[in-house]
């Protein structure tokens, strides 16, 4: 192709224009008769000069008109006034901007001649910084007009320096012609033009959008209030295909009112093209909406294995990520990227608990409590299960019905920080209370606290700890999911009040209430409750404590020993002086799933007052109403007078064979295949005689 400079080799006039928002333009013949109005200004400007003098280089919705002849003034400052008052007279954003640069031109495919070169090149930059409501041009364009014969008054002002695409400096005016005074355009104007553009073509998304843009310079302004106000909520469905139409369940659970208060509280916060929005461990008390593009979820591969280079899921406008760990405040589990530019509206929790108003809040809790139970349900044996002997595989309902039947009686409770790194059943309770909301009903109900909990966000250590037993706390593992702290169901199923050290917060607690689970059909309850004992292995401190006489220590020494080598939590008290052991024992006892007493002579010439044994067994059947109890009898020892009702394990035959029935039945206990022991009422506190029982 052949190549031509400008005529003399020096800066060329570049007159543009640009219609603002001309591709959101639904209206065909609407676009097509402005780009004709266009066209016409243009060619009737280029008759007022030589042929071949001008040059326009149209880019669609307008274009670059470059003036190469020498007195090229009047004619661009004509083309100028009228492009303005087109502009002005059809009501139609248009950018109109001016330049003086080096081009070059190049003979284009089809025959025109297409500019190139830095003058081109800037003035494309222009375009996008000038204003819909004046002229904005650049210093060099000045210094050209300047000193021209020209017959109208031209006036420079408002100067601004700013950096071009190739980081070089430029000074920029804007220019008024004769009675036309050029101005900045209002902060909100672009915003403002296609908000109402939005609003018009109902696009939800697009509305919050540009509604908060100028909220968030003038919260009570009243254009964007009105819009937020009115926005329907058949407007606010997901718009991925694969969705489409869905509704977003964060927006579902507030009052129209609420809509505003929830939209003022949150963040716009923009990404580029594959940047990271959060990553897999981060803190997670932030949630986001998608607004404008998509963003791409990366689970962690499994141990060994690289991120996928896909990603696991995509989103798109209108859907919400990372909810979980904001509803839980646990940390996050995947990689959050962005697949396109892509803005976000998020949401702090903390924020918005200090923000909202109290009703409001409280939609917004009954969102996080949903959206916990939606995802904790599947994940957990007693509920969803996702197996056929699961609650929600017997009965008339699925887990979906389940679901919307009992998230109307659950609590998510956040413990933030105590004073103490103890973390009981009562600290709970206590949260509990304080955030119920009044009118809820269970303000003054003394059966509120009443249910299961399950650890679903922080991380929990194991509170009690033995020297002489040889087990050390631990931390509850995320592998076992959600956890079974408590069960508190009187009449049904009490189990231990166990403790813990916090390791982590804040620790969220789900909080099934006993009033949703009576709502269920008599065999999804029957089966809800016989899960729900099954899966009490995290209830339980230890898999069994060992009770013995002082004279077969040995002996207890032999099968703690078996038991810990096959993976066994077990308690073995030794009594140490200087230290008060009843408490201790008792609280052992009640901690422990089962209860292992060793029968010998040693324990038979005891007497019921003096024989710790005994005492041992009537405090696990003082605590448990259906209790786990397993006599080993030792060579030369009788259970007859010891404990009843318990099939024994007789080592008198074999001490290996005994330990590993022994064992078997724990495992079984501990991995859900027995029920483990629990209560019907409350008790509290050890029997008044085991207390003040002597020593061996």
């Amino acid at each position: 192709m052949a190549e031509r400079t400008t005529p003399d080799g020096s800066a060329v006039p570049i007159v543009s224009c640009d219609i603002v928002g001309h591709s959101t333009t639904v209206d065909i013949q609407v676009q097509e008769s402005r780009i004709a109005a266009i066209n016409d200004i243009v060619a009737a400007a280029m008759q007022t000069v030589g042929a071949g003098e001008v040059v326009w280089a149209s880019g669609g919705d307008g274009g670059h008109v470059i003036f190469c002849g020498a007195d090229w003034q009047q004619a661009a400052l004509d083309l100028v006034t009228a492009l303005r008052r087109w502009s002005i007279s059809e009501r139609v954003p248009l950018r109109v901007t001016a330049h003086a640069g080096l081009v070059r031109f190049l003979d284009g495919a089809d025959g025109r001649r297409q500019p190139v070169g830095a003058g081109i090149n800037t003035a494309g930059w222009l375009l996008s910084r000038g204003p819909a409501a004046g002229v904005l041009v650049s210093r060099a364009f000045r210094r050209a007009i300047e000193g021209a014969d020209i017959a109208i008054r031209v006036v420079f002002d408002c100067e601004r320096r700013l950096r071009d695409k190739s980081g070089k400096e430029q000074d920029l005016e804007l220019m008024s012609v004769g009675e036309d005074r050029s101005a900045w355009d209002d902060p909100t104007e672009e915003d403002r033009r296609r908000l109402e553009f939005a609003r018009t073509a109902g696009l939800g998304w697009e509305t919050v959008y540009r509604a908060k843009r100028i909220l968030q310079i003038d919260s009570s302004d009243e254009e964007a209030e009105a819009a937020i106000r009115d926005l329907e909520r058949r407007h606010l469905g997901y718009l991925r295909e694969e969705v489409r139409g869905d509704s977003n369940p964060f927006f579902e659970h507030l009052t129209q009112p609420s809509f505003r208060d929830v939209i003022l509280a949150g963040q716009l916060v923009e990404r580029g093209y594959n940047e990271y929005i959060c990553r897999t461990g981060d803190g997670g008390e932030t949630m986001f909406v998608i607004l404008r593009g998509q963003v791409g979820v990366y689970l962690p591969g499994r141990e060994g294995e690289g991120v996928s280079s896909a990603p696991d899921f995509i989103h798109g406008e209108g859907e919400i990520v990372g909810e979980l760990a904001f509803a839980m405040s646990r940390r996050r589990t995947a990689d959050l990227v962005a697949l396109t530019d892509t803005t976000l509206l998020t949401f702090d929790i903390k924020e918005l608990k200090a923000r909202l108003p109290a009703d409001v809040w409280t939609n917004v809790r009954a969102f996080m409590r949903a959206r916990a139970l939606e995802h904790v349900g599947p994940r957990v044996q007693f509920l969803g299960g996702g197996t056929n002997s699961a609650p929600s595989a017997r009965g008339e309902r699925s887990w979906k019905l389940i679901r919307a039947k009992i998230v109307q009686h659950c609590d998510l409770i956040q413990i933030e920080r105590t004073r103490s790194t103890h973390f009981t059943y009562d600290l709970v309770q206590e949260a509990r209370r304080k955030d119920d909301v009044p009118g809820r009903g269970v303000e003054d109900d003394p059966t509120a606290g009443h249910g299961a909990y399950l650890l679903v966000g922080g991380q929990l250590r194991e509170a009690m700890r033995s020297e002489t037993s040889g087990v050390d706390r631990r931390p509850l593992p995320e592998s076992e999911g959600y956890p079974l702290l408590w069960v508190n169901l009187p009449g049904t199923v009490i189990l231990p009040k166990r403790e813990f050290h916090i390791e982590e917060e804040p620790v969220t607690v789900l909080h099934l209430r006993e009033s949703g689970l009576i709502g269920l059909d008599a065999p999804q309850r029957d089966a809800f409750y016989q899960d729900l004992r099954l899966a009490a292995a995290s209830c339980f401190e230890y898999d069994a404590f060992i009770s013995y006489n002082q004279g077969d220590a040995d002996a207890a020494d032999r099968w703690q020993r078996a038991m810990k080598d096959a993976g066994l939590r077990v308690f073995r008290d030794v009594p140490r002086t200087g230290e008060e052991f009843p408490g201790r024992i008792a609280a052992a006892i009640r901690q422990s799933r089962a209860l292992v007493a060793l029968v010998s002579p040693h324990v038979m010439v005891k007497s019921d007052a003096d024989n710790w044994v005994i005492r041992e067994i009537n405090a696990h059947q003082h605590f448990f109403d259906h209790r786990c109890v397993f006599p080993v009898i030792l060579p030369g020892g009788d259970h007859k007078n010891i404990v009843h009702g318990y099939a024994p394990i007789k080592a008198d035959r074999g001490e290996a064979i005994a330990m590993k029935r022994l064992i078997d039945e724990l495992k079984d206990l501990r991995d859900g295949l027995r029920e483990p022991p629990y209560s019907l009422t409350e008790k509290t506190g050890a029997p008044r005689a085991f207390l003040s029982a002597p020593t061996d």
